[in-house]
């Protein structure tokens, strides 16, 4: 797809806008409801959410089976009726046949987590589960087919809709006593509703019956068949640990982890939906312009350092005492490993950063080669390092994505330069800033504050910090609001 420069980089501010709206108020609110739900029923009963994210993650699975991204990448050719179709007969094929597997596998899931599980519980959230991992996978193709228009309005609404949905219903249902299932059955209801409206808003649909199309698969797996290989490698790191953790340390030691996990990966998650939905089409859309190219790539990182390095320094310093204090010292083994797991985001994050300008420059290779390296290291470290508990756990998974993140940096050494890493001075900065006012805000010295003063305070200086320090920032956010594209060329 060819688009006029100046039409790219007005559609990526909108986009930017609207898909910061929307994984804001998604991460904002789901934060809340699994906290909440964390509060109320203790590190033992909300283990099972942490089994949960283990299917829930498996979406990426089949979902990263490699069409969506084709779909953006190859852009609207003159068969792209057809290149829906069949990424649309493939993804449900391979969604249903996992389904179905989780189903007879439920009981065998039950005997291995047995440490402190009722397996009946067990066995009926891995079934239901397995719907969820099917509606969410049969979503995401739907989602690609929106983001490959640039119509990020029409991606962001929805997510909005049914996060308000998963809210209400959440806080209900464990209002009513349904305690940890209450977040299961909010997030079975959100999927649901998430894949009909997308597919309600996608700008082109299957047909039914559905055109299957021998060549268009054969160029749409040529392209996305190294998606599906890393994914496979992707979902094995994501969720080795949480199962090393459930199968060695038992139910209270993965609810401490599953909560820790739960807060360092709500930047990097947030982060990833914006570079995925935005710069990976950007990118796609102006691949063979090598310094449109760097200017767009030096504005994803500076966006990164934005959002990671606050939270990366508030994750390392406050938050591990206000967790406890917060939460109850039942909480308190989740206080280390939030230190460790915070590092553990900040590298995944910048793996995720390069992995969406290597694969949507044509380099979909690389994204095999990253979780290889990933994994390899994460299972080399795990048997030695798990004497220590969760936290050695934590620090095998965390050295992994380090070697992977070193790797991914040197694949994509073409786009860094000293241009690209300046505008990450200014946040870095403020970040530092925040972190003294958060840790003086701690001190004894001033008396007792209540235990969510100092997130709050870290918050507060590192945007008022930011401001002041970041003239880049503030030129970006200026021309968003006039609806127009950054000077110089510079992707907002």
């Amino acid at each position: 797809m060819t688009r006029p420069a100046m039409n790219v980089r007005e559609i990526s501010a909108r986009g930017i806008c609207w898909q910061a709206l929307a994984a804001v108020t998604v991460q904002a609110l789901q934060a809340v409801v699994t906290l909440t739900v964390a509060h109320a029923v203790g590190p033992t009963e909300f283990a099972l959410w942490g089994i949960a994210s283990v299917l829930f993650n498996a979406q990426h699975l089949i979902g990263s089976l490699g069409f969506g991204p084709a779909l953006i990448y190859y852009g609207r050719r003159d068969d792209y009726r057809d290149a829906v179709d069949v990424a649309f007969v493939a993804t449900a094929a391979a969604s249903g046949i996992l389904c179905a597997a989780a189903f007879v596998v439920a009981p065998a899931i039950a005997t291995v987590m047995h440490q402190g599980f009722v397996a009946a519980d067990v066995v009926r959230l891995v079934r239901i589960m397995a719907i969820v991992l099917f509606f969410s996978t049969t979503a995401q193709l739907p989602q690609a087919v929106i983001e490959q228009g640039l119509v990020f309005r029409r991606r962001a609404l929805p997510e909005i809709a049914c996060v308000l949905l998963y809210a209400a219903m959440g806080l209900g249902l464990l209002r009513i006593g349904w305690g940890v299932w209450s977040l299961v059955a909010a997030r079975t209801l959100q999927s649901l509703v998430l894949v009909l409206l997308f597919w309600a808003v996608a700008p082109v649909r299957p047909r039914i019956p559905p055109q299957l199309r021998w060549p268009v698969l054969r160029r749409l797996f040529s392209y996305g068949k190294f998606f599906s290989a890393s994914a496979i490698l992707s979902v094995v790191f994501v969720n080795a640990d949480t199962i090393a953790v459930g199968a060695s340390a038992g139910a209270a030691p993965l609810g401490a982890y599953s909560l820790a996990y739960a807060v360092t990966t709500l930047a990097p998650t947030f982060l990833t939906a914006m570079l995925g939905r935005v710069f990976f089409p950007l990118y796609a859309a102006i691949r063979d312009d090598d310094s449109a190219l760097c200017d767009a790539f030096a504005s994803a990182l500076h966006f990164v350092g934005i959002v990671m390095l606050p939270a990366t320094f508030g994750l390392l310093v406050v938050a591990p005492d206000a967790l406890a204090e917060i939460f109850g010292m039942q909480w308190a083994p989740a206080s280390p490993l939030l230190r460790i797991l915070a590092l553990y985001g900040a590298f995944r994050t910048v793996t995720l950063a390069t992995n969406v300008a290597v694969s949507a420059t044509g380099r979909p290779e690389v994204l095999l080669e990253v979780e290889a390296i990933a994994v390899a290291v994460a299972l080399l470290l795990l048997l030695p390092l798990t004497r220590w508990g969760a936290s050695g756990v934590a620090w095998a998974f965390t050295l992994g994505q380090a070697t992977a993140t070193t790797y991914g940096v040197w694949k994509t050494r073409r786009l860094w330069s000293i241009g690209a890493l300046r505008p990450l001075l200014p946040p870095a900065a403020a970040a530092v800033v925040a972190t003294c006012v958060a840790a003086a805000v701690r001190s004894p010295g001033i008396g007792a504050p209540l235990p969510w003063i100092a997130p709050v305070a870290l918050v507060v200086a590192y945007l008022a910090a930011v401001a002041l320090l970041d003239r880049r920032l503030g030129e970006t956010v200026a021309l968003l609001a006039r609806g127009r594209a950054i000077a110089g060329g510079h992707v907002p």
